[in-house]
């Protein structure tokens, strides 16, 4: 046996101990109560939506009143497809926002929504506040909800 070969042949059991010793410490850090939470996409997409809005907010020195609005601050944020990233994937709808809400003054970090799905899934509809909170309401909880002066949730076009 050359001088090279003993070294490998010397190598595997070490390599073997190596990965026996990753596979046992990462099976001991997922134990069986250790519960792991994927947020929804569309959780995700609608609360990055309230963080768009914002920096638009910021950027514009005002509210922004339409979707054409948020664009720069989308393509900013390198956002590959922008409408699609506007749209529920449960409905496939665009999502409803309220516009003109200032984020930077009187609606930072108030409890009010900002953008909501059209038809939603299964009876129910995903809201957004202007907090980030994500709720699923039926109709009738959603005409429970206090709009913002001037917003009729569904009249949008």
């Amino acid at each position: 046996m050359t001088n090279s070969t003993a070294n490998q042949v010397a190598l595997i059991p070490r390599n073997c101990i190596a990965l026996l010793v990753v596979v046992l410490l990462s099976a001991s850090s997922c134990g069986p109560n250790e519960v792991v939470t994927r947020i929804p996409e569309d959780h995700a997409r609608l609360k990055a939506l309230v963080t768009v809005y914002a920096y638009a907010c910021r950027d514009l020195k005002r509210p922004p009143k339409n979707v054409e609005e948020l664009m720069p601050t989308l393509e900013k944020a390198k956002v590959y497809s922008p409408r699609e990233y506007l749209t529920s994937t449960r409905d496939g709808q665009p999502y409803a926002i309220v516009w003109g809400l200032d984020l930077e003054g009187r609606y930072l970090g108030a409890n009010s929504p900002l953008a909501y799905e059209r038809v939603g899934q299964d009876g129910l509809r995903l809201l957004v506040t202007c907090d980030q909170e994500v709720m699923e309401l039926s109709v009738d909880e959603m005409t429970q909800v206090e709009w913002p002066p001037g917003h009729e949730p569904w009249a949008e076009p």
